[in-house]
């Protein structure tokens, strides 16, 4: 009997509860209180307390009519309903509501479904890039199963496969960026085709996506792209054979070095950074452009980059030697030497910045190489920099100053403190500067 009444007790609490749930939920709607939809909604989920429609066509209404968070968190709950809200959401993407359906197309991607497979790659003809986008990003997560849909539309001759709707001029363009994001063993095929397009938009796509592959295949693809009459087909090219392991660096370092003087500037400039990145024997074919007639200077300033990540002291030399440069790549040079990190490339580049202190360079560029030699952390730049306290600018003082400090920190015994007071004590000599004295009494001051 206890029994019986219990049941009928928490019977009547159920009930109770999903009189009030219901109740809150249909008032939120009247009220257009979107976001208290979405609470409740959830809520009645969880609790396993409304009927599974009457939650759908809460949260539907809430997609349609809420801002763009309720809509977002709308797109979260919606999968937890299971298949049931599948079809809902399909006749959504019928409507005309861009943003609408970017969240629809979102929340369908939870579903591994062939129908809804169907249904994205057919929003892929809306014209709307962001919608566009969207879809082909909820694409690949199909994996290899979306090449069904991509085949025909890479090799139209193709007739064994399934036809996809049509997609119209983008269709190809749209079925690489898909296959760039899935990147599986199975999509190199379709990207060696899609590498060859005469569009070059979708060309340069399929050229990225194979960059990271490794097939035999592809280097032959990629050769022929070298002479495209397209430049952005061959800045592709230039950065995909840089990367292609199936060619041997000696045959990289022959195919790229014609490209250093491509007539266009972007070809040029990715091609010495991926020259940069094939060790010693790009050297000399990086040198003798950074030695061929005026150059732009953004090329010169990769060419500065690019011979000192080669880590080789022929680079070094022949960067050291050339005495014509404009003041944007003498600077690159100064900043990129202080990033130089090979131990046995540090004395170069401070012997290098020390002679170069000797000579008449304005305050900007001193400035540069004292940071430059700071960063090295050299003891041998000690001495040089001390010296570049008889400077009247206090700028160029702290800067000095904070590189000595730089170098003093990675002393097992610090010294430098002791040296420039060594050099203020001999600076009272009357035949010594009061420029000089007042330079050493600043760092002294200033010494922290």
């Amino acid at each position: 009997m206890e029994h019986s009444q219990t049941a009928i007790k928490t019977t009547d609490l159920t009930t109770d509860q999903t009189t009030l749930l219901t109740t809150d939920l249909e008032t939120a709607i009247v009220q257009s209180n979107w976001v208290q939809v979405c609470q409740l909604a959830e809520q009645g989920i969880f609790s396993q307390t409304l009927p599974e429609s009457q939650i759908l066509n809460a949260l539907l209404q809430a997609l349609e009519w809420g801002d763009f968070q309720v809509r977002w968190d709308v797109s979260k709950i919606l999968p937890k309903l299971g298949t049931i809200a599948i079809e809902p959401l399909l006749d959504l993407l019928e409507g005309t509501c861009e943003e609408l359906q970017w969240f629809v197309v979102r929340a369908l991607g939870a579903w591994d479904n062939d129908q809804v497979m169907q249904a994205l790659f057919g929003v892929l003809q809306s014209g709307h890039p962001e919608l566009q986008s969207m879809a082909a990003t909820v694409l690949t997560q199909y994996g290899d199963r979306v090449l069904a849909l991509l085949k025909p539309i890479c090799l139209p001759s193709d007739q064994t496969a399934p036809q996809p709707p049509i997609l119209g001029e983008q269709s190809k363009l749209w079925a690489a960026r898909i296959l760039a994001n899935v990147r599986t063993i199975d999509t190199v095929e379709l990207l060696l085709v899609l590498a060859t397009d005469e569009d070059p938009e979708v060309c340069c796509t399929a050229i990225e996506a194979l960059m990271s592959l490794q097939d035999e295949r592809i280097a032959d693809v990629l050769i022929p792209l070298l002479k495209s009459i397209h430049s952005s087909v061959r800045k592709s090219a230039v950065e995909a054979i840089g990367f292609c392991q199936s060619l041997t660096i000696e045959q990289r370092l022959d195919l790229l070095s014609p490209l250093l003087l491509d007539l266009n500037v972007a070809v040029c400039i990715k091609t010495t950074a991926s020259l940069g990145r094939l060790g010693y024997g790009a050297a000399l074919p990086l040198l003798k452009t950074l030695n061929s007639s005026p150059l732009p200077d953004e090329l010169e300033i990769e060419l500065v980059r690019s011979l000192l990540r080669l880590g080789s002291p022929v680079a070094l030399s022949g960067l050291f030697d050339r005495a014509q440069q404009s003041n944007a790549v003498r600077h690159e040079l100064l900043r990129s030497l202080g990033r130089v990190r090979e131990v046995h490339l540090k004395p170069i580049c401070v012997r290098y910045l020390i002679d170069l202190l000797q000579t008449s360079l304005t305050v900007a560029d001193r400035k540069l190489a004292v940071t430059a030699l700071g960063h090295l952390e050299q003891p041998a730049a000690i001495d040089c920099l001390i010296a570049q306290f008889i400077t009247p600018d206090t700028s160029l003082r702290l800067h000095s100053l904070q590189a000595l400090q730089q170098i003093d920190r990675t002393l097992e015994h610090p010294i430098v403190r002791t040296k420039i007071l060594q050099q203020l004590q001999a600076a009272s000599h009357p035949e010594m500067s009061e420029a000089w004295r007042s330079g050493l009494e600043f760092a002294i001051e200033e010494w922290r």
